[in-house]
């Protein structure tokens, strides 16, 4: 299986509005600045030579984002606890949820919003759940793959796209670098997103 890796500095983190907090910019907006529901739309294109092009439609609802003190909190979890004590404070919380058409939703565990080129940059994270048969056949390694990451870039009007790793592992690397380190070669693409009003 290859792998796709990014290795991030923390400084670059910081400006990303993932997990860190960015507190060098007055242009940043605070977390605590965006309330009340927010629903987006738009169409996965499943780019994997299996699924031939497919596409599927999700609806991702966020009722709240990730506080700046929570993030601290899972950044001092990560390091002294690692990706495993990472998911199982985040399983534990519930920030919106991610819904293909005709299946169930899934909990979306982290978001995150800041502005970015005259719109925003919106990123989540969610815990993966392996199927049975997906636990049975494949490798321990493959298991450390334990996270979704998410990410929509969006105008002012809140249209734009995104894209999906399905499996991530998240770690910090010897240098005290963070490293996100994607399975598989390609994201899914999320095409057409529009946020309803």
């Amino acid at each position: 299986m290859r792998k796709r890796t990014m290795i991030l500095s923390l400084c670059m983190f910081l400006c990303l509005g993932f997990l860190t907090v960015c507190t060098s910019s007055t242009n940043v907006e605070t977390q605590a600045d965006k309330s009340g529901q927010e629903v987006f739309t738009g169409n996965a294109l499943l780019t994997t030579t299996a699924a031939g092009g497919a596409t599927t439609r999700l609806t991702i609802t966020i009722e709240e984002y990730t506080s700046d003190e929570d993030i601290m909190k899972y950044i001092d979890i990560l390091k002294t606890e690692g990706p495993e004590g990472l998911r199982k404070v985040l399983e534990k919380v519930q920030k919106g949820w991610i819904a293909p058409t005709g299946k169930v939703r899934d909990t979306v565990n982290l978001a995150r919003s800041r502005p970015f080129e005259g719109g925003r940059l919106i990123n989540l994270l969610k815990t993966r759940h392996f199927k049975f048969i997906e636990f049975a056949r494949s490798t321990p390694r493959s298991r450390e793959y334990e996270f979704t990451f998410i990410q929509l870039k969006l105008d002012e009007e809140g249209n734009g796209e995104g894209y999906m790793f399905a499996g991530t592992k998240i770690e910090f690397d010897k240098e005290g670098k963070l490293v996100l380190e994607q399975r598989g070669t390609a994201p899914i693409l999320i095409r057409g997103v529009n946020q309803r009003k």
